[in-house]
């Protein structure tokens, strides 16, 4: 067991861990071997803690279910509190990795980098999930210093017109933030944090994939990580990408021509489907801003609350134990049977179950987040300086304002 420790390790550290403690990589190595021998109750703790930060966004894009469908994540907008935050402490000590993002920016939460700062000195590794526009120089900054290992950014076109039209925001900001991180990265002699990029492939922006890999390899990105359109509106129907298998090949393969000398790598699974069964309740343990949990970072499904009952408990509790060996029969609940992740199916994307999130959130206890107060949303919104990527006396700054982030 320990040479397989060893050999998780080094292929962490590979693809750009900043730390791979022998007691988390140890968990994961547990994990995985109870996960291949179908057990139901757990002697490891979760694999990967996926934490809400917050539900409030900045932004109100036009694909995502949470300006369209849910829209009662966006009347309870809140954030989630350090005390609740704190309570999953224990798990973060024996996780391989913590996601910090749930249905809303997390850059929005006003402790942010603390939670990215107790998730370190937990000794696990960590990301999140980013619209990437309040991504400042301070703030690119702050989660250098505290050797965060990974963003994800979703950037959903190559040119302003269909950027714009997904996001409602200006491209030339989001790059203008990115190239600023690639800068600062640069001048301190670091390779954290690993950038990836993220699209929502539709029909509007499937010809501009091969542009988006140069943009991705101009601003320090390796990855690229593509996805199929998820209709969470009547009105998105007209942009999915299922009946153009041929147009789609093409543009794949011209992305994946510019992409080698590069050296960014795409992922994608263009709209083959697929039947594999995942390993979510064996390794995965989300938890919402007010403290529900269960095993989808999608918050398919919930199973119980951090603030009523101890981590281990939730996690080994009649539900996960039964999830887990129904899984292990490949006997997967209607939630998980048609997520689009796992089926890649045109039908389970064109027309997907929507009601599950309903259901998870009649079960959130809304009164045990920090409701979110609009001037603290605009506080973090304008910390951005107008001058871009700023100089800075004292460590160099990134040169002249903000035209030397661009070069």
């Amino acid at each position: 067991m320990f040479q397989k420790v060893l050999a998780v390790r080094d292929k962490l550290i590979r693809h750009g861990a900043t730390r791979a403690p022998l007691r988390s990589l140890a968990n994961t190595v547990l994990n995985e071997m109870e996960r291949k021998l179908g057990r139901g109750y757990l002697v490891s703790n979760p694999d990967i803690v996926h934490v809400e930060p917050t539900t409030a966004c900045n932004l109100g894009c036009a694909m995502c279910g949470r300006s369209t469908y849910w829209k009662d994540l966006v009347r309870n907008s809140a954030h989630m509190k350090r005390e609740t935050f704190m309570r999953l402490e224990p798990f973060l000590r024996s996780a391989r990795l913590a996601v910090l993002h749930g249905w809303g920016e997390p850059l929005l939460h006003p402790d942010f980098v603390w939670m990215v700062q107790v998730c370190k000195r937990a000794g696990c590794m960590v990301t999140f999930h980013t619209n990437g526009l309040l991504l400042t120089e301070k703030m690119a900054h702050a989660l250098i210093e505290r050797r965060l290992d990974h963003i994800t950014v979703s950037i959903d076109g190559a040119s302003a017109e269909s950027y714009r039209s997904a996001r409602g925001a200006d491209l030339e900001d989001l790059l203008s933030n990115l190239r600023c991180l690639r800068h600062i990265k640069k001048r301190l002699g670091v390779r954290h944090p690993k950038l990836t990029f993220k699209c929502v492939v539709t029909r509007r922006n499937l010809h501009e994939l091969p542009s988006l890999v140069e943009q991705a390899a101009e601003c320090g990105a390796r990855e690229l990580e593509l996805n199929n359109l998820v209709v969470y509106h009547p009105s998105l129907s007209d942009q999915t990408v299922f009946d153009l298998r041929e147009e789609v090949e093409t543009a794949y393969a011209e992305t994946l021509r510019r992409a080698g000398p590069l050296g960014v790598r795409v992922f994608y699974g263009g709209v083959e489907e697929k039947d594999g069964v995942p390993a979510c309740p064996f390794r995965s343990f989300t938890v919402t801003c007010d403290g529900t949990v269960g095993p989808c970072g999608a918050q398919r499904l919930a199973m119980g609350n951090i603030h009523d009952t101890p981590l281990r408990k939730l996690w080994n509790s009649t539900s996960y134990v039964e999830m887990r060996l129904a899984y292990a029969r490949r006997e997967l609940p209607q939630q998980c049977e048609h997520c689009p992740g796992r089926t890649n199916r045109r039908e389970d994307h064109v027309h997907p179950d929507l009601e599950y999130v309903e259901d998870t959130l009649r079960a959130r206890q809304w009164e045990r987040a920090q409701r979110n107060r609009p001037q603290d949303v605009l506080a973090v919104i304008h910390d951005k300086p107008s001058g871009g990527c700023a100089s800075d006396a004292r460590s160099g700054g990134c040169g002249s304002a903000s035209a030397s982030c661009r070069n």
